[in-house]
């Protein structure tokens, strides 16, 4: 079990070490003139993976949110919750936990900057990092049961809720992916080809680099404390085995 935990723990810094240097290596392009030169220079009209800032403009299709469908926007995605509370004699012990991922469903929407438009597509597929999002919680139901346990009145109350968070006009969102050139001429971001994440995210680069850097400084110390936990865990199994012995 230790074993295993450690290279579970290695296997995420590395995986966050490799995700932040591709993440510190990606360009970010703020002149649209520059991206689209760039672009057609490449070979295939590809570029593996770059990084643009911009507004969100819808394109042509937009979302609606189903508790209230004044509020629409580009992309959107919920999850359901479950609290538990327990109330013992006057103490509350609650606990939440996620029952399941409904969805996360996004329509091709455009970003614009520096007087261009980049068209967004895919971004459903996109790792999703503290978005702008507008959110909204509705209650789907609620529930209670009272009994007596080891003497004590107990009531249990059950609270299912779907969380939505929206996407909307007028955000600014930062895009990490693969940008091609489309039938029309226009520009496309999207998921790359080569296995890179693509990223959407209010943050800027500078930001997401951070981000990176204390992901890893805390999953190093995880596995330094695992590795350690391991050792001990080791070296206790031993000392045993050998008394028995």
């Amino acid at each position: 079990m230790g074993i295993s935990m450690l290279i579970w723990a290695l296997s995420l810094c590395v995986r966050y070490i490799f995700r932040l240097k591709v993440i510190e290596e990606a360009p970010l392009f703020l002149d649209g003139e520059e991206l689209r030169s760039r672009v057609l220079e490449a070979p295939d009209k590809l570029l593996p993976y770059v990084f643009v800032r911009g507004v969100v403009v819808p394109h042509e299709d937009i979302l609606c949110l189903e508790a209230d469908i004044s509020i629409n926007g580009v992309l959107m995605r919920a999850t359901v919750t479950e609290t538990i509370a327990t109330h013992l004699q006057g103490w509350r012990i609650s606990r939440r936990r996620s029952v399941r991922w409904i969805y996360s469903s996004a329509v091709p929407f455009l970003l614009r900057y520096d007087g261009h438009v980049i068209r967004v597509v895919k971004a459903e597929e996109a790792d999703q990092l503290a978005l702008p999002a507008v959110k909204f919680v509705r209650r789907l139901n609620e529930h209670s049961t009272s009994g007596l346990w080891m003497g004590l009145l107990r009531r249990l109350a059950t609270v299912v809720e779907v969380h939505e968070e929206m996407v909307r006009a007028g955000a600014y969102v930062t895009v990490g992916g693969e940008v091609t050139v489309a039938d029309d001429g226009s520009l496309l971001i999207g998921p790359s080809a080569d296995w890179l994440p693509m990223i959407l995210t209010g943050l800027t680069k500078a930001q997401l680099v951070l981000r990176g850097q204390r992901q890893i400084v805390q999953d190093s110390l995880y596995a330094k404390l695992t590795f350690a936990a391991t050792v001990i865990f080791c070296a206790f199994a031993y000392a045993v085995t050998d008394l028995l012995m």
